[in-house]
């Protein structure tokens, strides 16, 4: 699901979502202008995936989501983009994070696991998965995008937003900086894309922990991450510590899907 975003007009951004909503869309009422712009489908999984504070919904300004939340993210993204050109020349891997992997302990516990090994690897400490679900109200399907970045940064002092339809590029520089940084980063990736999950379809949290990097073009070839879900769908267990390539990667958050950074 891809979210258009006017040419010209103020909307000219990357089309950044906000995450994870708790109302139902069936009593969601969206101004009519808004379906001039968005799908029913997209404006579904905007509404859904993101914070209400965030949202206009009347997109008087092309979007539905407001200029101030647009205009944070595009600054923190330029700011990310401006660190990108001092990188030496040669072929390296990027510091992996030393992250233990969590098992989540329930099927739609994907949000608490992944909040809790970035807090552990954060602070040193952290609190058991069901304090994390109560607090997110996370709900049979899962947890939702916003409320996985307020707990982080509740928990936290490096502080987290979350965008989506990320460029490759911008995806990469986010990465850079984040794992530059010591600041895991979280994905509510769409599993089919990852090589482990062998066409699964289900969306599902990992937690980014490092890349590999091969210069002088910049190209990044492997994305390192956490998964905290025990299945095997044909190609191994998927729980731990994997490594994909980074075109799998980006292509489980492309199409309007999540990145918490």
């Amino acid at each position: 699901m891809k979210i258009k975003v006017i040419e010209g007009e103020k909307m000219k951004k990357n089309k950044i979502l906000v995450l994870v909503a708790f109302s139902l869309l069936s009593v969601v009422n969206v101004n009519a202008s808004c379906k001039d712009y968005y799908s029913q489908s997209e404006l579904d999984y905007i509404i859904t995936n993101s914070d209400p504070i965030d949202l206009d919904l009347s997109c008087a300004e092309g979007s539905i989501f407001v200029q101030e939340y647009l205009d944070r993210v595009e600054s923190s993204l330029n700011e990310m983009k401006n660190k990108e050109q001092h990188i030496s020349p040669f072929y390296y891997a990027d510091p992996v994070l030393d992250i233990t992997p969590i098992q989540q302990e329930k099927s739609n516990y994907c949000g608490p696991a992944n909040v809790k090994m970035v807090l552990q690897y954060l602070n040193g400490t952290s609190l058991s998965q069901s304090v994390y679900a109560i607090e997110m109200e996370t709900y049979s399907k899962g947890t939702d995008v916003w409320r996985v970045t307020n707990e982080l940064n509740k928990y936290s002092s490096k502080k987290y937003q979350y965008a989506n339809n990320l460029s490759q590029d911008t995806f990469k520089s986010i990465i850079d900086s984040n794992i530059a940084n010591n600041k895991p980063l979280i994905l509510h990736s769409q599993t089919e894309k990852l090589a482990l999950y062998n066409g699964h379809k289900t969306g599902h949290y990992l937690t980014v922990r490092g890349h590999t990097l091969r210069h002088p073009a910049i190209t990044v070839d492997y994305v390192h991450y956490v998964d905290s879900n025990n299945q095997d769908y044909g190609k191994g267990s998927t729980f731990g510590n994997h490594y994909d390539n980074f075109n799998n990667v980006y292509n489980s958050i492309s199409g309007g899907r999540f990145t918490i950074y």
